[in-house]
């Protein structure tokens, strides 16, 4: 006995080969007889289970812990523990599903965990209920990730049955408990239950939260903040009773979707003021980031640990919100912390106000935008390997974020390889931490493994591409992901390249795409040829010429997702024909349900849209170019505008507000020749349906990128200066053609595109004039154009350049633009421009002495 003991003690420490000869040694005592209680206790099966698990072969743990099962053991702490390994076997044999089905079997492993944790709790084992309570945990956990209110709701039942189960052997670890009962407030959350997740808190978290460390108290407090964000009452008496630091990090919390700059900025203000009133002077100083930089600076000493983590959060919530001078500062204090989160954080928020420096949409990508943000990443990249050696997955996942956000409008074939490192570090940095974030993670993999296949390394690509269809990714109100169908396609296709399929493909389809492949990394010579080549195959695999077999529709869709790789292909050669002719393909094939059912078809299809508008301008210039009379040239220009009018509908069917981003930059930038004109006749309707499909977009995102910003102010400027013309035009006896209908429109876009860009005047300097003119044309007396006094002043000064005014309302009307160009304190605002124009104003109206003091 002795000698089977001491031989499966020294087989189990040598690892996974050990292991399985402990496992081995023990069946053959079984078979020999030799493994009675006498020579070796039954929970020796179980020993092995538990190192099998810890060695990651969950098969061998199963059949350990079967066989110790069927023993039929004493209620005892084996048995609980027997239980325990069940649970973690059941949770590894989960990990290939997703969805409904990883939830039930999930679900199904934390059952078992229960019964240990109960017999654990209801005799003399209860030190196992804390060790039950953390492997309970680590199953259950990611079931978050699905964000899913079925889910959350099944979590937070148990949660509350294992932490009453802990109350009830006085579980002495605090901060545990604190800390599965903040997770059980987020599962309420998730389960649209906020408000009682929120009394929860009040009620146990704030008695387990006096001797949490510091860290674990801010987050308890931003999380309360966050649940009770709508109760501006409980808010404040939250803050009132926090320490400096948590108050902090509750004002951090309440800059949330929807808000503005002004409100942003003054509230990331009250925050800094909760921790140092000096600081909230500081950020105070008018004069720009320089200046507000300088005056921090100047404060001098350190901040300290716990208000450095507070002032991290600060600025990152900040600069997201558009409020970028007080950003800077409050990353200037941040950097001076002794705790490396911090100046962590500090560093993210220089490179985000690196990037935020961009100019407008048509900046991103030149080459000092490629040069920002190419150094951005990199800089995110050395933050982020700094911090992995630092036990905080939250922050990681927000260096990662930060990162993948920056790196977007680099993810094209020419650019991609510039971060793909730093990609490659954020993927694997998510994975060493759990991170639940699966749609981000799954979205790093799929980029790489793009850019694995594009340089012909098809293995580590199908690697990626395995990794990223194993994450539970959340799915859509129609039970899809938006990340499955480009993941499959890649699939399939790097299957046919790394011989999957036996012998040659045979069909067309299969034909078309080796060729297709193929054509990624030809030359240009070359992949005229071969795109050429699969134009053919894909016309012979039309319908009528394969099987018309049951299924066959899906065989014709995905034919549809290979002219648009075909069409992409071509018109990345400049190939119109062959682009156009695939285009045309794509557009074909009716939809059968709505965009939203058949989301993947429908995405193609707004693609070709564009890429149809795009053709069109390329032939438009020619014509152009070789004097046809202008007719040609026009006729294809409303070619171009109808198709890009059509994918933007599409992008709002979709809901996809990337594709209507991307119709609204197309209609922007193929005509600057007509923009520049003042041509805008021809563009009225696009610039309605720009407008409209831009406002249903999701307004907080939108209002935090300022690009986007920018785009929605000229988009509605323009259509309102459109509009204006054509009133002008039928004043002197042209067609009215739908303008008091237009002219409606026009106005509601104004308004809609000054609330978005709400308190930063200068950038809706456009806007604000051509609203005004227009309500003027519209028949008002006094336009109203917005909350800014300089905003206000520029309407009225904009309505006396234009004429539009005259006499005693005249100036009133300068009166009262010389009146909101002086603060308070009656001292003039900052504002030269409109200071010119009011002089200007004057001297118009023989008031030389104002326009003198102006």
């Amino acid at each position: 006995a002795r000698m089977l003991q001491r031989g499966l003690t020294s087989l189990l420490g040598e690892g996974v080969v050990g292991i399985e000869a402990a496992a081995a040694l023990l069946d053959r005592a079984e078979h020999s007889h030799s493994a009675k209680p006498e020579a070796l206790p039954p929970e020796a099966r179980l020993l092995v289970a538990e190192r099998c698990l810890d060695a990651g072969r969950p098969e061998l743990a199963r059949a350990s812990v079967d066989k110790f099962l069927g023993t039929r053991p004493a209620q005892n702490q084996f048995l609980a523990r027997a239980y325990f390994v069940v649970a973690r076997v059941l949770a590894a044999e989960a990990g290939g599903l997703r969805g409904s089905d990883r939830r039930t079997a999930v679900l199904a492993a934390v059952a078992q965990v229960e019964r240990g944790i109960a017999l654990a709790g209801g005799g003399k084992y209860s030190f196992l209920v804390h060790n039950g309570s953390v492997v309970l945990w680590s199953i259950a956990r990611p079931l978050l990730s699905q964000r899913s209110a079925d889910a959350a709701s099944a979590l937070a039942e148990v949660l509350e049955r294992t932490l009453s189960a802990l109350g009830a052997v006085g579980e002495t670890d605090a901060s545990w408990r604190l800390h599965l009962t903040m997770e059980l407030a987020r599962c309420l959350e998730m389960a649209g239950r906020g408000k009682e997740a929120a009394a929860m808190l009040a009620k146990d978290a704030s008695p387990l939260a006096a001797d949490a460390p510091p860290r674990l108290k801010l987050q308890l407090c931003a999380l309360q903040a966050r649940l009770l964000a709508e109760d501006s009452a409980a808010i404040g008496k939250l803050r009132a009773e926090a320490s400096s630091a948590g108050a902090a990090i509750a004002a951090a919390q309440q800059l949330r979707d929807g808000a503005d700059v002004q409100s942003a900025t003054a509230m990331a203000i009250s925050g800094a003021e909760s921790l140092d009133p000096r600081l909230a002077e500081a950020l105070r100083v008018e004069g720009g980031a320089e200046a507000v930089r300088s005056a921090v600076a100047a404060l001098g000493g350190d901040c300290g640990e716990e208000q450095g983590e507070a002032l991290g959060c600060l600025a990152m919530k900040a600069a997201q919100y558009g409020a970028l001078d007080v950003a800077a500062g409050l990353a200037v204090r941040a950097g001076t912390s002794s705790r490396s989160g911090a100046r962590t954080r500090a560093n993210l928020t220089e490179q985000m106000l690196r990037v935020a420096s961009l100019g407008t949409a048509s900046e991103v990508l030149s080459r000092e935008g490629v040069s920002v943000r190419v150094g951005a990443v990199r800089a995110v990249d050395k933050t982020l390997r700094a911090a992995r050696r630092e036990d905080d997955a939250e922050l990681i996942e927000d260096i990662v974020a930060l990162l993948f956000n920056i790196a977007r409008p680099l993810l094209q074939p020419e650019l991609v390889g510039l971060v793909a490192v730093s990609l490659e570090a954020a993927a694997t940095a998510l994975e060493e931490v759990g991170s639940l974030r699966s749609e981000l993670r799954a979205s790093l993999h799929l980029e790489l493994a793009r850019k694995e296949d594009a340089a012909g390394r098809a293995v580590a690509a199908a690697l990626h591409v395995d990794k990223a269809l194993a994450l539970d990714v959340p799915l859509d109100e129609c039970g899809q992901s938006r990340l499955d169908a480009p993941l499959l396609r890649l699939k399939r296709r790097l299957a046919l390249r790394l011989d999957i399929y036996s012998g040659a493909p045979e069909s067309p389809t299969d034909r078309a795409l080796v060729l297709l492949d193929r054509a990624r990394g030809a030359a240009s010579a070359v992949k005229a040829q071969l795109c050429t080549q699969v134009q053919e195959l894909l016309a012979e695999a039309e319908p009528g010429q394969e099987s018309d077999a049951p299924g066959d529709s899906q065989l014709k869709r995905e034919r549809t997702l290979l002219w648009a790789e075909l069409m992409k292909a071509a018109w990345q050669e400049r190939l119109r024909p062959v682009a156009r002719a695939s285009a045309e393909r794509v557009l074909a094939i009716p939809l059968e349900t709505e965009p939203l059912v058949e989301v993947e078809v429908a995405r193609r299809q707004a693609e070709a849209r564009l890429v149809l508008a795009e053709t069109f301008v390329a032939e438009a210039e020619e014509l152009a170019a070789a004097d046809d009379g202008g007719t040609g040239a026009a006729v294809m220009r409303q070619e171009s505008l109808r198709e890009i009018e059509a994918g933007i509908e599409l992008g709002l069917a979709l809901r996809d507000d990337d594709i209507v981003y991307n119709g609204c930059v197309c209609l922007w930038n193929y005509n600057e020749a007509l923009l520049l004109a003042e041509t805008l006749e021809p563009l009225r309707s696009s610039l309605r349906v720009a407008a409209r499909a831009m406002a249903a977009t999701d307004q907080a995102v939108l209002a935090r990128d300022t690009p986007l910003v920018e785009l929605a102010c000229a988009v509605a400027a323009t259509f309102a200066r459109a509009v204006e013309a054509g009133i002008v035009a039928c004043k002197d006896g042209g067609p009215e053609d739908g303008l008091k209908e237009d002219t409606d429109r026009a106005l509601e876009a104004c308004t809609w595109a000054d609330g978005v860009a709400t308190g930063r005047p200068q950038l809706k300097r456009e806007l604000t004039a051509a609203w005004a003119r227009l309500q003027a044309h519209a028949g008002s007396k006094q336009p109203t154009v917005g909350a800014e006094p300089e905003s206000q002043a520029r309407a009225n000064l904009e309505l006396l350049r234009a004429g539009l005014v005259d006499g005693a309302s005249a100036k009133g009307l300068l009166a009262s633009a010389k009146q909101l160009l002086v603060g308070s304190d009656e001292s003039p605002r900052p504002a030269p421009e409109l200071w010119m124009r009011a002089a200007e104003q004057s001297l118009r109206l023989d008031d030389v002495a104002g326009g003198v003091r102006d």
